[in-house]
């Protein structure tokens, strides 16, 4: 720059006022601040000139160090930030902005003055001259400078978090500018006296309190200032990449290539770099890699670590990081790459300020030292994408690596990379350097004088990494050897290039240290494997001293170190070793002494200090890496034992604690899976193979909230492990103080695994590597894509190529390769890697390819498409001879033979045909059967099967060397079946079908093993097996990949199927192969247990209904009883009748069974008697035993034959003498319930009986009377019942369609109901091994159940069973009163979520309306069928006879407020008054409607009575004369849908079909006013305010309106927020509020003074809200749903109260008694379950709320999961599967028990939470 120039700009600058006054523009720019506060004056353009002068000057600096031109380039952004530079697309922040901002504080623009004067000091001449000389100051002022230039920038941001936290923002102003001003004062006096000195540097940015948590980042992976270029070094390119950095050309490349060979220097260059980017206030982020940190998948984090410190660095990328987070919480540890790039980078890149023009540089050192290969695939394609090309101008990535080849073949094809290889840098200036190095090094010795360091420095070669090796071995002190000695060795070796010089200098070191006599080798070789085969440095200081000296030297180990070589397989076993048995030593309980259970681990003060005098690195190492040395190993039985060691106890949740103390948790489920793999097939090792799979679950279920909290792996994660699962049966004992599910708890774990989302078409293939480790999917969006199995995130970049949809797809055995054929008509192959192409596509196919597969050897890819069968040469891509013709239509798959001389084809000629891979001619004849397309083939692992799956729906399995069907098809899929696949040990079949559905199949037995696998919400379109069988894999045209668990089943096999009407009974054979069932087809039916398939033709003779069947005791004969009066008996084997009917009873023969002997049959009759018959010679022994005085329903003799015992409709068992044919003591009796089934214990002295009252009994055989409480669960008549055969179990049938299990010891229900029957179940029975129980239905069909699946304990209690109009609560809360379609009035217990009592039974149609009498000691009901009730509510009575005289449904019924009326209106368009104590009815009829009375209500003071009709009127009537008062009230055009009384009696309000509201003169019997109007639909409800001032009306036109009662007018506007009808609104009881339900489901709560809503909309609802109602006291809110349950809500926190089920219909009325509890709210205790006893204990920690202002903000279950207390605090973590439904602390109902309830009595928490573990 010329002085004549600085002379301008100086002058420019003198005559520039500071300070002018605020002009015109400046008040507007700062839009309407107070003129009182802003007497401040503004600044002018001209006062910011030398500014821009500045950066005229700065491009006129070419010749100063590279430091200094940082630094200089950094104010340059900062003089940016204040003033408006550029005017295309990368405009900065306005001057208008500065100026506005600037003018809010006065402090604010004296820093900008301050910022001024900076830059004037810089531009004076003095200043510039010394520049280089003050670098290091002059780096400081750019710091300062450009932090306080972002300060400004900030300033409004800044005031914004300020004044949230509650802060002086004057104040606070004052002190920040007075530390930057103070700051820059003192910067310019260093700079001017030349002097260099520590200034205290504050930098404040606006870093809000964004919960970053748990991001994941690499610790010890950033800049490393040891490490930078010896000052005056590598000037020459350092000054190359400062000018890229600050390059202004938008076109610039954005990404700096630095590469060379080792020891080039790469990267000294790069943190020297970061270095002067830290120093001067630059904008980015350092990140390393290391060859021995690959254990930490640095690679996996480094994006993620970026990320991280640029948020720590500019709010709002910390601001746009937080909300990416909050949207997807799970992004914040993800190890997906792309993601990473995409959403935690180019996210919140895009919405940073243009304001913020600093140059951002993001240096990547040592990208080549990332591992292999695929650890940085796609890292590479990320750099290399346009994506990169396209960032903001600003950015800049610097990136150091060797030159390997795929970081070469990705980065030199990029135009947006610059390239520089430092092999290129003149030898001189390198020599140069290294001299300067060299000297630095050596120059305190004298016999090292210039012309040594000159030897030196050329023998380098270029090399400084063999520079600093020569200088630390010149340096080493060796005995009897000097300086110069030393020196000579390194000269006289032969000079050499690359990894010969510095192998050369490396040897000389290892032979300076290390003795080659065997002994010393062996220790080095000992030493050295740990320390080059762990995958992190160890932390020990032994190994540390050898890890210094030799941690660079790993490529040297190898054939080329000789005899310094270490390596080979025992190093694995013995890391692996060593790392199990530090597990085993080290790992305990709270091993970190972790006090209190209520805290995050991130809110533990002193965790990190903990970790790490607790958990040593060793210790850590091994948790992290011990499978992964194991994975390195073949299989050992000594490392098996040690593996066992630690999953069969405790230890593997010890484990998992350390991982999460180190903050790793997830990654234990790869270790295990690994671990399981490693184990599998291995025998006596099953056991711990199976345990691997259940942590894997538990890890994949519940990583996530021990993960944050470490405590609630124990406390929370644990309590809810399946009952079932190997993991909770080892260790449930010694965790014995924790939560315990109650209801709703699985017995197994979830069965779907993971979804799979990336793909944006239908998934048409997937497969499984032959490792099990990575997935493969292909896709109609054209693409491959490769996930990671274990972890359920996709690797790299998807594989792109294919034109058209990818159609299949195969991993080559080998892992290496992945070939895929697609709709383009070709098949390429893919590196599995690289994640790219290799060679070009095979080409051939002239249509669609429709299936691809690899041989077993890798060599060839067999393909298939049109006609034809092609096969090619992997590795070469041509074809192998001819095509496979054959096939007459479309080939759609083809599969090789597990030896690869056998392909597989299956066409839509509907034939598989097989095939000589190597002679290419067809074997044998087509396999035909199928009647439709074959879609899918393949062979199983030994090759003699082949499985098919068709259009057809069919999956058929083929004898492969025979060519003929083997069992019959596979049954169950209701669409085409598109694939199937065999497990890897050929014993199940898995299919995919257009049905939505995966079903697994019994290879063997050819029936389906438990339910379809559903979650798919569009066509499975492939399946596979993983390959140790565990897991299953399914692509979907859902676009979405979905991972299942193999190991689950539920029912046995698909249900029997033959009988034409329902089946009444069903037996097992005593070898329990087969089942007998009889049905009212009137046939017998034998069955395969096994396989489910009928044996033979039905037994055919009976000529009505077959109502019992029961086999002999050999198996050899079976009986059956008749409603034709008969009993038969067929031979089992024949299949054919033996004798002649046993003819005797006069009525039905309901039940049969043999004596244990097979000599004699008993049977029971509907003719009231038992009979014994000979079963020989087919005649009756003695007489009838009578007794009974109704049928008998069910009969069977004691284990030995001497006692009978039968059950009866006259509500008794008897139990009679075999032999004396009389009865034995008195009948057992039941409740006048009949007994529909009994049966002895197998020991003969107890008896179990299922009734009519949906109870199960047990009873004491032998002293005739009830053992314990009766059996309940069922909710319907218990039609069958059974012992097991060890007598442990009883099973139970019943009419609602469900089995149950029961404990017959304890007497509670084992596990779930075992659900899919359709219809009621008519018998059930235990296979005689105790396994499995058989159970038929009505809806004919047989069941066959595995006994061990569900052990669990639950018990839905259902109730009502149809549409339930009405509920109340009982005034003390203690009950709630439902009114519902099945014709009873239930009465709930709310503290034991149980019925009281039976049912009120007495209405003979649907209930209507209940309500509470006001004292609550009555209710009363109405009805459909024409009655009003009235019950006793404390002993759940009727009350006198029904009140009788309506002749149509009773609608709407009342109490009159003294409880001593009652009224009610009915469609027979009457209304009636009654005496509510006498029961009758008071006077006539009030007569005078002509169409339904639809509402009727009584006056506050009872002496009127109003009622409203579809006659369109509203009439009042004298309550007590029974008479009309004066004339209907007339003006309505359409039905009156609901009437009510004001408060005060003196008005009347009415709603009505024609879209009015209208008020009325009570008195006077006259409209007020004109009608409200305003609603355009049916108005659906009325109400007036409590103090009768306003009214409040809703509408089927989705809106609320609320009216001046007085002036009948509208109020403000209308309430809208419900997207659909409005049924029902309310006031609170002080006015203040609005409660509405809607047709949208949501009840909603309003101010009734503004009509704003008030919080979120009250969900919960599944269907319709019908009705709602505040509660007496205001504190509750009741709504009433078309989805057959009534909620309670909490009216101020509007969080859910109670969920009350039961009814099987809609709720259409709900309403709160008038003296609801006030005290409801004050010491709630801490409870989730419907049972008080499951209450926390807190009597001792305090957690319970006890002020009512708690209860705002108590206890309860947060979206994240954490039930957390009023002060925050972690109770429990509840993981995500179990959410929903869950029992909230504010319900005090669940009618029936549907929810997720815990019990919380015996849970240790807080300080006390480490007693949960019992040593």
């Amino acid at each position: 720059m010329t002085s004549v120039q600085i002379d301008v700009a100086q002058n420019e600058l003198n005559v520039a006022p500071l300070i002018p006054p605020v002009t015109q523009n400046a008040v507007g720019l700062t839009g309407g601040i107070n003129t009182t506060v802003s007497q401040i004056d503004a600044i002018s353009p001209t006062s910011l000139e030398p500014l821009k002068v500045f950066n005229t000057v700065v491009s006129a600096f070419t010749n100063v160090h590279p430091y200094t031109q940082m630094a200089l380039g950094v104010l340059t952004s900062a003089a940016q930030v204040c003033l408006l530079v550029g005017k295309g697309s990368h405009l900065t922040l306005s001057y208008q902005l500065i100026i506005a901002q600037a003018n809010l504080d006065t402090s604010v623009s004296g820093l900008l003055e301050k910022i001024r004067s900076v830059y004037k000091f810089l531009l004076e001449d003095d200043t510039q001259a010394n520049l280089d000389t003050t670098k290091d100051t002059l780096a400081r002022i750019a710091l300062v400078t450009i932090n306080s230039a972002q300060f400004i920038n900030d300033y409004s941001e800044i005031k914004s978090l300020w004044s949230r936290l509650g802060k002086n923002i004057a104040s606070e102003t004052q002190i920040v500018v007075n530390d930057y001003n103070k700051t820059l004062d003192e910067l310019m006096h260093q700079y001017h006296d030349r002097a260099v000195c520590d200034s205290d540097t504050n930098v404040y940015r606006v870093l809000e309190d964004l919960n970053l948590d748990g991001m994941s980042h690499a610790g010890d992976a950033g800049l490393n200032p040891t490490k930078k270029c010896l000052d005056g070094t590598r000037t020459e390119i350092l000054k190359e990449i400062v000018d890229w950095i600050h390059d202004p050309d938008v076109n610039a490349p954005r990404i700096f290539w630095l590469h060379g060979q080792a020891g080039k220097g790469k990267s000294a260059i790069a943190h020297t770099i970061a270095l002067w980017l830290k120093n001067v206030g630059g904008f980015g982020s350092c990140f390393c890699f290391a060859r021995d940190r690959h254990g930490e998948h640095r690679e996996e984090k480094m994006l993620s670590t970026i990320a991280r410190d640029l948020a720590n660095q500019d709010f709002t990328f910390r601001r746009a990081l937080a909300g990416v987070f909050a949207s997807n919480r799970s992004l914040i540890a993800t190890p997906d790459i792309i993601q990473q790039w995409e959403k935690l980078f180019l996210v919140p890149l895009s919405q940073m300020s243009k304001g913020r023009v600093r140059s951002m540089v993001m240096v990547i050192d040592a990208l080549d030292e990332s591992g292999p290969e695929s650890s940085r695939s796609h890292i590479l394609s990320i750099l290399a994408s346009p994506q990169v090309a396209n960032l903001p101008f600003n950015v800049r990535i610097l990136v150091t690596s060797r030159p390997f080849p795929d970081i070469q073949a990705e980065l030199n094809s990029a135009r947006h990379v610059k390239s520089v290889s430092l092999d290129d840098v003149p030898i001189a200036f390198t020599e140069r350097d290294i001299r300067l190095f060299v000297s630095i090094e050596l120059g305190d010795f004298r016999d090292i004088e210039e012309a040594e360091i000159k030897q030196i420095a050329q023998k380098a070669d270029g090399l400084f990494e063999w520079a600093r090796l020569a200088c630390m071995f010149i340096r080493s002190n060796t005995t009897g050897e000097t300086v110069k000695d030393r020196f000579n060795k390194c000269i006289v070796r032969a000079s050499g290039q690359g990894k010969i010089l510095l192998d050369d200098m490396y040897g000389a070191i290892l032979e300076t240290a290390v003795s080659r006599r065997p002994k010393a080798l062996a220790r080095f070789r000992s030493v050295m494997g740990q320390i080059l085969y762990t995958l992190e440095p160890l932390s020990m200081d032994a190994l540390n001293v050898l890890r210094n000296c030799f941690s660079h030297y790993k490529d040297h180990y190898d054939s080329r170190s000789g005899d310094y070589f270490v390596g080979g397989p025992d190093i694995q076993t013995d890391l692996a070793l060593a790392s199990l048995r530090v597990l085993h030593g080290g790992l305990c309980f709270n091993i970190c002494g972790l006090e209190n259970s209520y805290l995050l681990n991130s809110e533990v003060p002193d965790l990190a200090k903990r970790v790490k005098a607790n958990i040593p690195s060793h210790l850590a190492y091994s948790c992290q890496f011990w499978a992964k040395h194991l994975q390195a190993t073949k299989f050992n039985p000594v490392l098996a034992w040690h593996v066992q060691d630690i999953m069969r106890n405790e230890k593997m949740l010890f484990w998992f604690e350390a991982l999460s103390l180190l903050g790793v948790l997830s990654d234990a489920r790869a270790a295990l899976l690994s671990a399981g793999r490693w184990l599998q097939g291995q025998k006596g090792y099953e056991d711990v193979a199976a345990l691997a799979r259940d942590g894997v679950k538990f890890i994949h279920n519940f990583h996530s909230g021990p993960s944050a909290s470490t405590p609630h792996l124990y406390i929370s994660a644990l309590p809810f492990t399946p009952d079932n699962s190997l993991l909770c049966m080892a260790l449930r004992e010694r965790f014995t103080c924790i939560a315990r599910v109650a209801e709703g708890h699985c017995g197994e774990w979830p069965v779907a695994w993971d979804v799979f989302q990336g793909h944006t078409g239908p998934v048409s293939s997937v497969a499984f590597s032959h490792d099990g480790t990575r997935i493969v999917s292909g896709s109609d969006d054209n693409t491959v894509r490769v996930w990671d199995a274990d972890r359920g995130v996709p690797i790299g970049s998807p594989l792109q190529g294919h034109t058209r949809g990818v159609r299949s797809i195969a991993f080559s055995p080998d892992g290496t390769r992945i070939v895929s054929g697609s709709f383009d008509y070709t098949v390429r192959v893919w590196d599995a890697d690289k994640g790219v192409q290799i060679g070009s596509p095979l080409q051939g196919h002239t249509e669609w390819v429709h299936s691809v597969a690899f041989s077993p050897d890798g060599t060839r890819i067999v393909s298939c498409s049109e006609k034809t069968v092609r096969v090619w040469d992997a590795q070469k891509g041509v074809q192998i001879g001819s095509p496979l013709q054959g096939h007459t239509k479309l080939v759609d798959s083809a599969a090789f033979s597990s030896d690869g001389t056998r392909i597989v084809s299956g066409s839509w000629d509907r034939t598989v045909r097989i095939w000589d891979a190597d002679r290419g001619v067809q074997i044998g004849s087509p396999l035909q059967g199928h009647t439709d397309s074959v879609t899918s083939v393949a062979f199983s692992s030994d090759g003699t099967r082949i499985v098919s799956g068709s259009h057809d729906k069919t999956v058929r399995v083929w004898d492969a060397n025979r060519g003929v069907q083997i069992n019959s098809p596979l049954k169950g899929h209701t669409q085409f079946v598109t694939s199937v696949a065999f497990s890897p040990n050929g014993t199940r079949i898995v299919s995919g079908s257009y049905d939505n559905t995966v079903r697994v199949w019994d290879a063997g037995r050819g029936v389906q093993i438990g339910s379809p696998l559903q979650g798919h919400t569009e066509w499975v379109l492939s399946v596979a097996f993983s390959p140790d069988g565990t897991r299953i894999v399914s692509g979907s045209h859902d676009c979405t990949v979905r991972v299942w668990d193999a190991d689950r089943d539920l029912w046995i096999g698909s249900p029997l199927k033959g009988h034409t009407d329902g089946i009444r009974s069903v037996a097992f054979s005593p070898d329990g192969i087969r089942i007998v069932t009889g049905s009212f087809d009137n046939t017998v039916r034998v069955w395969d247990a096994d396989r489910g398939v009928q044996i033979g033709s039905p037994l055919q003779g009976h000529t009505e209904w077959v109502l019992s069947v029961a086999f002999s005791p050999d198996g050899t004969r079976i009986v059956s009883g008749s409603h034709d009066k008969t009993m038969r008996v067929w031979d089992a084997d024949k299949g054919v009748q033996i004798g002649s009917p046993l003819q005797g009873h006069t009525d039905s023969v309901t039940s049969v069974a043999f004596s244990s002997d097979g000599t004699r049959i008993v049977s029971g009759s509907h003719d009231k008697t038992v009979r014994v018959w000979d079963a020989n010679r087919g005649v009756q022994i003695n007489s009838p035993l009578k007794g009974h005085t109704q049928f008998v329903t069910s009969v069977t003799f004691s284990p030995d034959g001497t006692r009978i015992v039968s059950g009866s409709s006259d509500s008794t068992l008897r139990v009679w003498d075999a032999d004396k044919g009389v009865q034995i003591g008195n009948p057992l009796k039941c409740d006048l319930h009949v007994v529909r089934s009994v049966v002895f214990s197998p020991d003969g002295t107890k008896i179990v009986s299922g009734s009519n009252d949906r109870r199960v009994r047990v009873w004491d055989a032998d002293r005739g009377m009830q053992i314990g409480s009766s059996l309940e669960g069922h909710t319907h008549c218990v039609h069958s019942v059974a012992f097991s055969p060890d007598g442990t179990k009883i099973v139970s049938g019943s009419e609602d369609k469900t089995v149950r299990v029961w404990d017959a010891h304890r007497g509670v229900q084992i596990g779930s109901p075992l659900q899919g029957h359709t219809d009621r179940v008519t018998s059930v029975a235990f296979s005689p091994d105790g396994t499995r129980i058989v159970s038929s239905s009505y809806d004919q069909t047989v069941r066959v159940w595995d006994v061990d699946r569900d052990v669990y304990i639950d018990s839905p209690l259902k109730g009502h069973i149809h549409l339930a109009n009405s509920v109340a609560f009982f005034p003390d809360d203690t009950r709630v009163m439902s009114g519902p379609n099945d014709k009873t009035v239930g009465s709930w217990d709310t503290d034991k979520s149980a019925q009281i009592g039976s049912p009120l039974q007495g209405h003979t149609d649907s209930v209507t309306s209940v309500a509470f009498s006001p004292d609550g000691t009555k209710i009363v009901s109405g009805s459909s069928d024409e009655t009003v009730r009235v019950w006793d509510t404390e002993r759940g009575v009727q009350i006198g006879s029904p009140l009788q005289g309506h002749t149509e449904c009773v609608h709407s019924v009342a109490f009159s407020p003294d409880g001593t009326r009652i009224v009610s209106g009915s469609f027979d368009n009457t209304v009636r008054v009654w005496d509510a104590v006498k029961g009758v009815q008071i006077g006539s009829p009030l007569q005078g409607h002509t169409e339904w009375v639809h509402s009727v209500a009584f006056s506050p003071d009872g002496t009127r009575i109003v009622s409203g009709s579809f006659d369109y009127t509203v009439r009042v009537w004298d309550a007590d004369r029974g008479v009309q008062i004066g004339s209907p009230l007339k003006g309505h055009t359409q039905g009156v849908t609901l009437v009510a009384f004001s408060p005060d009696g003196t008005r009347i309000v009415s709603g009505s079909e024609d879209k009015t509201v209208r008020v009325w003169d009570a008195h006077r019997g006259v409209q007020i006013g004109s009608p409200l109007q305003g609603h355009t639909d049916i108005v659906t409800s009325v109400a007036f305010s409590p103090d009768g001032t306003r009214i409040v009306s809703s509408s089927e036109d989705n809106t609320m309106r609320v009216w001046d009662a007085d002036k009948g007018v509208q109020i403000g506007n209308p309430i809208q927020g419900h997207i659909d009808w409005v049924h029902s609104v309310a006031f609170s009881p002080d006015g203040t509020r609005i409660v509405s339900g809607s047709h949208d489901a949501t009840v909603r709560v309003w101010d009734a003074d503004w009509g704003g809503q008030i919080g979120s909309p009250l969900k919960g609802h599944a269907w319709p809200v019908t009705s709602v109602a505040f509660s007496p006291d205001g504190t509750r809110i009741v709504s009433g749903s078309c989805d057959e349950t009534v909620r309670i809500w909490d009216a101020d926190s509007l969080q859910i109260s109670s969920l009350l089920k039961g009814n099987s219909d809609v709720v259409t009325s709900v309403a709160f008694s008038h003296s609801s509890t006030q005290s409801y709210m004050m010491h709630l205790p801490i409870r989730f379950s419907s049972v008080s006893s499951h209450a926390l204990d807190d009597r001792e920690q305090g957690f319970s709320c006890h002020e009512e202002q708690d209860f705002h903000q108590c206890v309860r279950l947060h979206e994240d999961g954490w039930i957390k207390g009023p002060h925050g605090q972690l109770l429990l973590w509840v993981p995500h599967g179990w959410r929903v439904p869950f029992y909230s602390m504010w319900t005090r109902l669940v009618i029936p028990r549907g929810c997720v309830e815990l019990d919380l009595s015996g849970m240790v928490h807080g300080k006390k939470w480490h007693e949960c573990f019992q040593s």
